[in-house]
């Protein structure tokens, strides 16, 4: 490896080792699940404060390849215990390759590792191979040489369009046939799209879901992952999927393993550093397609390259097979020295790309006689920009070119990729009237079609693609020209899709569970524009008239989950707060003041609440917008401190969520008083136990801070640290914010708490298991905290739980020795 990649498999593992789905210890009691904000960047913003499991885990974290493994069987293995795990020392182990696999089992742990299928990706590639080119590597020494071994790392590079891509399929689709006839040998594949940028986390799940479905037998390896992640309802960290990766990759299931990785420039630079970082140092064949990439050449010093060139007998074998489909040029080059002609201008003209070279022959295939064949040679584009010039003066010459713009419009400036479905509907809007209307819709056939080759149906996936990533560079300031602001055009047909389906008001609550998995699934484009409206409408310079238009004509807008559950129903000051829309907000309310009349289609109520019992500002908080919350504040109406139905307000859920924007608490400040800091929701509990619950020290601190920092009071130098504060506040099953603190293990918190002055160290709660705050942290294990409690100077360690349980007989009880000797060190 090179210095810059010298990280290990087993360092780089405890790197990335992150406990997944265990969560931290928490205390005390656990807070309600109430509605959350939908379609967040960040999983974890909630409108409610969901509670984390409690505990440890056996695994602490690890993927455990050997635990409840079937049909492997260890062979004059020396093994050892770790922990608990078992550590195979000699790796000596064979494995059933046989195995018979329930295919409703393999099927579901198949469809959990990943959604992403590189096969479909690698049908289409392969089906854009013309005739038999490309067929030259498999004459290259390097490659015979690298295809023999059982391990190397050969690069294959070239410039844009020089087929690097048909290349890797070609030579995957070669040695999976190899694979046939011969079950260990390991054929796996990847393949990086500039329009769909996935982290190395993404792209290992998708190679380990391909080796599933492949070879059924590797599911000894993936099953205990499964089995522990859908039990606690989380996913692999990219640590688990490296060490799977490794197991099923050093294990005596096979002789040849060879991963191909496509596009490599296409990735992006840290997932590039990544997939060299980790599959270099696997035993394995690997091969690598992209541009040249100078600055990673020297992170592989091992690596062989070669150079994908057009070759003269690929050019030879691309005019043979279109005059084969072709009748008409067929018989053109019959005459004189045509296709000699023909072969040299092709050659020179595309620049050692076969895809200019294919697209330059699409257009000699329309000539119909000698002349026509002549002009058109002399005329023909050199090089992919005047390819694609070329090709945009067909679409120019169309009947209808504004249709094939917008549609290119949508591919180059889309989030995320588009089924053929999704692109009919997309661009099924009137240019006028900006409505929806099914009876501007046209055939797949003819959408491909008026694009004159500049777009690519993916037959299995259905997904529309450029026909090259070098299309999308050239059509960016082409496009502009026709429409300086593209995002407006998507963001109008996305929301005119959603109003078509009634989204802007469902008037059936009922069936809102239901709306999500069948109206998307049975709508097209409507789950892009659901997920896509007002990323689109944040990408143009102001918010476009019909983006505004639609949250104003917003009653009932229904939010999900990230994970599609129903979430709530919201009127437009809600959707404008959910969707950081700040600047709309502040232009209505500015004019909603006293005294003006009201210029919206209903009345607008900042403190209104949804469906679900959540304010405009309550939501803000959760997406954690700054802005919008400041705007919200500003606004003379607001009650700054108005709870959910739940009682919780957006106080406390900013306290709970802390690592939001550290200025969103800031900004509470200057609008509420010590009576809002204290307020508790419906179960007792206040911002500070939120706070402490979740171990947010910087929340904590700005809370007990509350009376010396506030914006625009005078306050004596001598104020006491925690002034006014309710530190001690109860909640409604006897918990306090320190003995949450204390059982989730939140040192920290616990530390700046036990600076308060008037802090209850010995209340005990009504809960047996809980007890005072220092048995809590003895029978959760918390040592640091043990030792925290224990120098403050009005601790009792003597304070028994109404079952006469004290902190000593907890610590005993569970087996903490140096608790106990801590304890006792205290003279218990």
């Amino acid at each position: 490896m090179g210095v810059g990649l010298s990280v290990s498999i087993e360092r780089r593992v405890e790197r990335l080792k992150k406990p997944s789905g265990s969560g931290n210890k928490s205390g005390g009691d656990v807070p309600p699940r109430d509605p959350v904000v939908a379609w967040c960047s960040d999983p974890h913003s909630a409108a409610s404060l969901p509670a984390r499991e409690g505990g440890s885990s056996n695994s602490s974290g690890n993927a455990r390849i050997l635990d409840n493994a079937k049909d492997v069987k260890l062979e004059n293995s020396n093994l050892i215990a770790v922990q608990g795990n078992m550590t195979n020392v000699t790796n000596i182990v064979t494995h059933n390759l046989n195995v018979v696999v329930p295919e409703d089992v393999l099927y579901k742990i198949v469809a959990w590792v990943s959604v992403i299928n590189y096969q479909d990706i690698q049908d289409d590639n392969l089906s854009k191979q013309i005739g038999e080119t490309c067929m030259w590597v498999f004459d290259e020494p390097l490659f015979l040489e690298w295809v023999a071994s059982d391990r190397g790392i050969l690069w294959g590079t070239g410039i844009p369009g020089a087929g690097k891509t048909v290349l890797a399929a070609i030579i995957i689709n070669y040695v999976r046939k190899r694979a046939e006839t011969n079950k260990r040998i390991l054929v796996a594949f990847a393949y990086c799209r500039y329009t769909d940028p996935l982290p190395i986390k993404a792209v290992l799940a998708a190679i380990i879901r391909q080796i599933l479905e492949d070879y059924p037998s590797t599911i000894v390896f993936v099953k205990p992952l499964y089995d522990k992640h859908v039990l606690r309802n989380t996913r692999p960290t990219e640590g688990e999927l490296v060490k799977v990766l490794t197991a099923i990759f050093t294990s005596d299931m096979f002789d040849q393993r060879f991963l191909f990785v496509d596009g490599l420039d296409e990735a992006t630079c840290d997932t590039q550093f990544d997939i060299l970082d980790t599959l270099s140092q696997l035993p394995l064949n690997a091969l690598f397609t992209s541009r040249p990439l100078p600055l990673l050449n020297d992170s592989v010093p091992e690596a062989k390259f070669f150079d994908i060139i057009v070759r003269n007998a690929d050019i030879e074998r691309l005019i043979a097979e279109k005059v084969r489909s072709t009748k008409t040029l067929a018989k053109l080059l019959e005459q004189d020295s045509w296709r000699e002609r023909v072969l040299k201008a092709v050659l020179e003209k595309s620049s050692g790309m076969l895809l200019v070279a294919s697209l330059q022959l699409d257009i000699l295939g329309g000539c119909l006689n000698i002349k026509e064949l002549r002009v058109a040679l002399d005329c023909l584009p050199k090089g992919v920009d005047e390819m694609y010039t070329a090709t945009m003066r067909r679409i120019e010459n169309q009947a209808n070119p504004g249709m094939a713009k917008r549609t290119l419009t949508m591919l180059v400036f889309a989030f995320e990729s588009l089924s053929i479905d999704d692109l009919r509907h997309a661009i099924a809007i009137d240019p006028v009237t900006s409505k929806y209307d099914t009876e501007l819709l046209i055939d797949a056939e003819s959408l491909l079609s008026i694009c004159c080759g500049l777009i690519t149906l993916e037959p299995q996936s259905k997904l529309v693609r450029l026909v090259h990533y070098t299309a999308k560079y050239f059509l960016i300031p082409h496009l502009r020209k026709v429409y300086p602001e593209p995002h407006a055009l998507i963001s109008s047909s996305c929301v005119a899709r959603m109003v078509s389906c009634g989204f802007h008001n469902v008037e059936t609550p009922q069936d809102l569970p239901a709306l999500y998995s069948t109206e998307f699934r049975e709508s097209p484009f409507l789950a892009y524009s659901y997920r896509q409206w007002a990323t689109h409408s944040h990408s143009c310079t102001t918010v476009p008239p019909d983006a505004v238009d639609f949250i104003l004509r917003c009653r009932c807008f229904p939010l999900y989950g990230f994970r599609g559950d129903y979430l709530d129903l919201c009127p437009s000051v809600h959707v404008a707060a959910i969707f950081n829309f700040h600047t709309l907000l502040r232009e209505w309310f500015d004019q909603t003041r006293p005294g003006n009349p009201n210029p919206f289609p209903h009345q607008l109520n900042i403190n209104a609440l949804s469906a679900a019992g959540n304010t405009p500002l309550f939501y803000a908080t959760s997406y954690g917008h700054i802005e919008t919350v400041r705007t919200l504040l500003d606004v003379e109406a607001i009650d700054a401190n108005g709870p959910n139905r739940n009682g919780i307000t957006p106080l406390m859920h900013v306290s709970a969520y802390y690592y939001r924007p550290p200025r969103i608490l800031e900004l509470f400040w200057g609008v509420l008083d010590i009576k809002d800091i204290n307020a508790t929701d419906n179960e007792g509990r206040s911002a500070l136990y939120y706070a402490s619950y979740y171990g947010r020290l910087d929340a904590v601190k700005a809370i007990l801070g509350f009376q010396s920092t506030r914006q625009g009071t005078t306050v004596r130098n001598d104020m006491r640290y925690g002034a006014g504060i309710n530190v001690n506040g109860v909640t409604s099953i006897g918990t306090t914010a320190l003995m949450c603190a204390a059982g989730g293990g939140h040192a920290a918190v616990v530390k700046e708490l036990l600076c308060v002055k008037d802090i209850d160290v010995n209340y005990r709660s009504s809960r047996d298991f809980i007890g005072s705050a220092l048995a809590y942290a003895c029978r959760r294990g918390n040592s640091n905290v043990v030792q925290l409690l224990l120098e403050h100077g009005d601790i009792d360690i003597n304070i028994a739980s109404t079952s006469g349980k004290t902190a000593l007989s907890w610590a005993l009880e569970k087996k903490y020795e140096g608790i106990a000797e801590l304890l006792r060190a205290r003279g218990v």
